[in-house]
């Protein structure tokens, strides 16, 4: 193990030349569009990291090749080590942004080689919700067929792992490479106790034979305490009746919890644009990349993430969510019999055909730009089983999308029929949900 100190005096004058930079807001805005464009366009790799079963997370990485900012915010950052890949998460999540502006990211520089092989854990976001950790993996030789063994990864305190989603980006590199440098996403399920500040992070590497690697790391900066605002105050949009109850502020996250009355006639599926506007018009919208919310909406209570305003201190603040997608109760599932091919049930809704490529899996084609975003992820089998999605894939071609799923059980073997949820389509209620949060003084 080794340790890199940068001086703190340097590190306390970049921090002040960055604050004094100004940040092109409108480059930085355009970049966040165009990657979410893109996003919608491409197909897209899902990761799951699961520690907690009874937990639904999603978890989606979205990579960025590059951030149009100004040379002089690009010059500034680069000097700081470890910051290169969480300013390119920056163009999805302005919470990063003012967690850079404000200094609250931790250099650690905590180093393991292995077989001419070094991961560094470069520096930490911490915060009671979780941590966002960069690293850098370098080698004197080429780094191509390197994989991350993603069931291994795990942050220990204590001598225990933390219960979190843990969501990392990874490239697959075709090109000879020698460097690489990411991130890792900690999202925990209850908050972090910091009264001892002393971590490990494990985690195994693969490049011809297997390196386990453990990094630990003690954190010295102040956590910030999270902000707490209780709102609970039903709204009614379409005749269904939803309930946010509270929104919880830190530097990573900002977390809105939502009920659903169980006697609503429509299924709620998806939250969508949600936004944060403060009192000058200011938003911060959803969460791009890491864990989306904790819960499952079909459960009757979930908490969903968006970008953190944690350093700002605005005299008001609404939550708008102007599209709320929904199915009639009833019409959204579908039931298949995976080992005769058969469609058992599907509502006239979702007007496309359902085909069958092997054991397990379905998939549909779909002309409407507008539902290519349909999928499904959760269901049952005829014993009561819990049954997810293992893997999916959406490709395009000639304006026609191909979006394919395949199933397991979360224990055992699946049995037929199986029916499996709608958890989003493109029907969506008449009007929006728009509720004052009570900040106080």
């Amino acid at each position: 193990m080794g340790m890199t100190n940068w001086d703190d005096e340097k590190m306390h004058q970049l921090t002040e030349q960055l604050n004094e930079i100004s940040v092109p807001k409108q480059a930085l805005e355009q970049a966040r569009i165009n990657a979410q464009r893109q996003n919608r366009r491409h197909r897209k790799k899902i990761r799951r990291t699961w520690q907690t079963v009874a937990l639904i997370v999603t978890i989606f990485f979205v990579f960025v090749t590059s951030v149009r900012v100004s040379p002089a915010f690009a010059n500034a950052v680069s000097k700081i080590p470890g910051l290169s890949p969480i300013i390119e998460l920056i163009a999805f999540d302005k919470g990063l942004e003012d967690i850079v502006a404000n200094d609250y990211y931790e250099e650690i520089l905590m180093s393991e080689t292995q077989n001419e092989l070094t991961f560094t854990l470069l520096g930490v976001i911490a915060d009671e919700t979780g941590m966002l950790l960069s690293y850098k993996i370098a080698s004197p030789n080429d780094l191509q067929g390197l994989t991350l063994d993603h069931l291994e990864l795990e942050l220990m305190h204590g001598g225990n792992p933390i219960e979190a989603g843990v969501g990392y980006g990874w490239t697959a590199h075709y090109e000879p490479i020698y460097e690489i440098e990411n991130t890792i996403n900690v999202t925990a399920t209850e908050p972090i106790d910091y009264s001892n500040r002393n971590f490990e992070l494990n985690f195994k590497l693969q490049k011809g034979q297997e390196m386990t690697f453990s990094i630990p790391f003690t954190l010295k900066k102040e956590i910030v305490k999270t902000k707490h605002y209780v709102v609970d105050e039903k709204v009614m949009v379409d005749g269904q009746t939803i309930e946010v109850k509270s929104l919880e502020i830190s530097p990573l996250r900002a977390g809105i919890k939502i009920a659903i009355d169980p006697n609503n006639t429509m299924q709620i599926l998806q939250f969508n644009e949600m936004k944060l506007i403060d009192e000058k018009g200011e938003d911060w919208g959803k969460i791009q990349n890491g864990t989306i919310g904790f819960g499952g909406i079909r459960d009757g209570v979930v908490t969903l993430f968006m970008q953190s305003n944690y350093f700002r201190e605005p005299k008001n603040l609404t939550l708008v969510i102007p599209e709320i997608e929904a199915l009639p109760k009833g019409e959204d599932f579908i039931t298949v019999d995976f080992d005769k091919q058969q469609v058992l049930y599907q509502p006239e809704i979702l007007d496309f055909t359902i085909q069958f490529k092997n054991r397990n899996t379905f998939f549909y084609l779909i002309r409407d730009v507008n539902k290519q975003t349909t999928f499904f992820s959760q269901g049952v089998d005829a014993e009561g089983k819990a049954v997810f999605e293992r893997s999916s894939w959406r490709s395009e071609s000639d304006n026609l999308y191909e979006v394919g799923s395949q199933f397991e059980a979360n224990e055992g073997v699946m049995i037929n029929p199986v029916k499996i949820m709608v958890n989003s389509f493109p029907n969506y209620l008449k009007g929006e949900l728009k509720v004052e949060v009570p900040l106080g003084e």
